[in-house]
């Protein structure tokens, strides 16, 4: 398997082939991010994807070997231009930094590593960076304030210390939203989890995707992407720069159907335009050849859920008295990433919000990836961090019949005691703010059996704050934690999720060297 080419090329080869090119020998992925995200409790290392080439039976390929392809091109892309331009760099001078969404749990973290390891990066050369986190990084050092000092002056100057604000991260999948409060010395504080959903700039094109299929119906969609590929992918690039520059302020917005209007003519025996007089849309759309006007509360329709999404998410963020405090209040909302630049959206959250501050960089867009070198050169400029979930581990517990009548009972230990399996041993609590490199409590586990030399803990994670068992509904299995031991003994465990990606050590009773232990959740 080969890869042969990223991003626009990508999509110029897929949707103009050579004319005698056999496209169902190939692969094609497009927005194959999510994946990370929407199925983060069913996603292992043999999850596959399936590709966009149009066939009877679609393709699919190991999720792994497609971000490793991609990783890979990139990291050939860095050398390569760096030895034209006659750097002397190795491969060993490079510390390689890959962002991730801050609403990503460990799992699609720790799948982000093994794929850089599988593209040649060796894991001590690599460290993960948090978007949200790195944006903020980034616009921390930028003057995005107008403040009048005493002489009556105007200086732009930055973010003060002690202020707290809302970062936006608005990407093409999904919203990444976390609030930090500023520092001495200008570190930042983490003082909610990161949170978010599936809100990007992509649904906006699920949206426009929707309104083809109300207009020229469901079955002629399909058949028309299948057959023609190249039309359909001149029709949403024409959406696509719509899209960015849209701002409601012409009446109408023209759209090029490309070869959509003559197909379903073709197909249907029947003008759209006779079709369209008996659907919702006869007033709001009007068709002359291959264009479409359409008028902008239609075009504007687009936004709508995922923009409503958005304002009410940030509305019940502020509504939390524990971070947003009466003597020190949320001020400011910092909108970073590709969908910030879209008026429809920053106009809403302004007027939603009218005693917040809504800054948009300059150069949004680019925020994380600038962020994220300075997060490199500068991790402790993060001094604490917000658990998004609360982590533990099964264990045993006395039983007491009046709680525990319908769990299952085990006899463990010389007297038998009854005891019952599954209990949810919390580490660590949603919520809970995690100093950067502090280790929480140890907790003590027994090997269950003389020959172990080694201890398997399935780990959990859950969204409720005190589970009581690890087979409830809002607790999954994220993998296993391995500690390898020397001798039969208990053992002794702790865990730090300070950082970007999490740490466990143990010690054996009895000794005082620690053990490094490592994580399978993938």
């Amino acid at each position: 398997m080969t890869f042969d080419s990223f991003g626009y090329e990508a999509e110029e080869h897929y949707h103009n082939p050579e004319d005698d090119e056999d496209l169902s020998k190939w692969y094609f992925f497009r927005n194959f991010k999510m994946i990370l995200y929407e199925y983060k409790k069913q996603f292992n290392v043999e999850t596959e994807i399936e590709d966009m080439v149009p066939g009877p039976q679609k393709a699919k390929m190991k999720a792994i070997d497609v971000f490793s392809a991609i990783i890979k091109y990139f990291k050939k892309l860095l050398l390569d231009k760096a030895q034209k331009s006659y750097i002397n760099l190795s491969e060993n001078d490079i510390l390689w930094v890959i962002t991730v969404p801050g609403i990503w749990d460990l799992k699609a973290k720790q799948f982000m590593r093994e794929s850089a390891i599988q593209a040649g990066i060796p894991s001590d050369q690599l460290i993960l960076a948090l978007e949200p986190e790195a944006a903020s990084l980034y616009c921390r050092k930028m003057p995005i304030f107008v403040e009048e000092k005493q002489d009556g002056d105007k200086t732009i100057s930055q973010l003060p210390i002690g202020s707290k604000y809302i970062v936006l991260d608005q990407g093409g999948g999904t919203i990444d939203i976390t609030v930090h409060e500023v520092m001495p010395e200008g570190n930042l504080k983490e003082i909610h989890q990161a949170c978010g959903g599936v809100w990007g700039s992509n649904s906006i094109n699920k949206e426009f995707n929707h309104f083809l299929c109300q207009v020229f119906g469901d079955d002629v969609m399909s058949t028309f992407q299948t057959n023609h590929p190249s039309d359909f992918f001149e029709i949403m690039n024409e959406f696509e720069r719509k899209k960015i520059s849209y701002t409601g302020e012409r009446g109408r917005e023209r759209i090029k159907f490309s070869y959509l209007v003559a197909y379903y003519k073709q197909v249907k025996e029947v003008d759209i335009t006779e079709t369209l007089k008996a659907t919702q849309f006869k007033d709001t759309v009007q068709f002359d050849r291959d264009k479409a006007s359409l008028k902008t509360e239609l075009f504007k329709s687009f936004y709508d859920e995922p923009v409503a999404f958005i304002v009410d998410y940030l509305r019940d963020l502020l509504d939390k008295t524990s971070i947003n405090t009466e003597d020190n209040p949320i001020k400011t909302i910092l909108a970073v990433g590709g969908f910030s630049k879209s008026k429809v959206l920053i106009d809403k959250i302004k007027s939603s919000f009218p005693d917040l501050a809504i800054v948009v960089p300059a150069d949004a867009d680019l925020a994380v990836l600038k962020g994220a070198i300075i997060y490199a050169f500068e991790p402790e400029s993060v001094t604490c961090r917000v658990s998004q979930y609360t982590y533990g581990v099964p264990n045993f517990t006395p039983y007491d019949a009046r709680v525990h009548k319908d769990r299952r009972i085990s006899r463990i230990g010389p007297q038998r005691k009854p005891m019952v399996d599954d209990s949810f041993d919390k580490h660590i609590e949603i919520g809970q703010i995690l100093e950067i490199g502090q280790f929480q409590q140890e907790h003590e586990y027994y090997p269950t059996t003389e020959e172990h030399k080694s201890i398997v803990l399935d780990f959990y994670a859950s969204e409720e704050k005190n589970p009581k068992f690890t087979d409830e509904e809002n607790c999954y299995c994220l993998g296993m934690l391995h500690f390898d031991i020397t001798r039969q003994a208990r053992i002794f465990v702790k865990l730090n999720a300070s950082g970007t990606e999490l740490v466990a050590v143990a010690r054996v009773d009895g000794e005082n060297q620690e053990i490094q232990g490592y994580f399978s959740l993938i």
